[in-house]
């Protein structure tokens, strides 16, 4: 092993007693990491494009563990988030810091205590309900693009309560309701706003009704 006398460079100091792999020459104390590594035969990137580099675990890589295996340090507190953020939209119908600071949950401190806040004040009140889903079907909020996966999602929990009575199918239904006010385009939010906070209404969330009016409505 050949110890080499490194200079100081423009990104800072080696750390005593590190170990750093260098391209450039054998005897160069300004060598550089490669700009990548040929991998043989190559590994598919299981994903879509990232806006910034991401630090990986290469041992997982080669081992070719899956995808949330990959991530380390500063990236995996990323992804980690990522995957926490989705979770809560699909539950709660948005982030998890803005649901436990406001409406039913104001007061709650983690996700774990608005999904109790939630499982406890949910109920199901037929006919008024069914009625706003009626409304909501006949001004023909389907077919704006951006909220039939939403809306559609609403639907299908509603009529899933009603077959099982599992209180499960509600929570996602207030979700849905969140998805689509958030993704109805500002033109037409006075015309569904109605119905979606009676919805909430109806599903026993009346706090979460009038912050959805004072937020979506123009």
């Amino acid at each position: 092993m050949l110890t080499i006398e490194a200079k100081t460079r423009q990104c800072g100091k080696r750390k005593d007693g590190g170990v750093y792999l260098v391209g450039g020459t054998f005897q160069s104390a300004e060598g550089t990491l490669l700009p990548f590594s040929l991998i043989s035969p190559p590994i598919p990137y299981p994903a879509g494009v990232h806006r910034n580099a991401r630090i990986v675990n290469g041992d997982a890589i080669l081992e070719k563990l899956p995808l949330n295996e990959w991530w380390f340090g500063s990236s995996k507190a990323t992804e980690d988030k990522k995957l926490g953020d989705a979770w809560a939209i699909d539950i709660f119908g948005m982030p998890i810091a803005k649901r436990i600071g406001m409406g039913e949950c104001a007061r709650v401190k983690t996700a774990d205590d608005a999904m109790e806040v939630l499982v406890g004040k949910v109920k199901f009140d037929s006919k008024p309900l069914l009625s706003h889903l009626r409304s909501l079907a006949e001004n023909r909020v389907s077919e704006i693009t951006r909220v039939a996966l939403a809306y559609n999602k609403l639907h299908e929990h509603i009529l899933a309560y009603t077959r099982t009575g599992d209180v499960r199918n509600l929570i996602h239904a207030q979700a849905a309701v969140w998805q689509i006010a958030d993704r109805l385009p500002p033109s037409k939010r006075d015309q569904y706003t109605y119905d979606l906070a009676g919805i909430l209404t109806r599903l026993g969330l009346v706090r979460d009704a009038g912050v959805l009016i004072r937020s979506f409505s123009n």
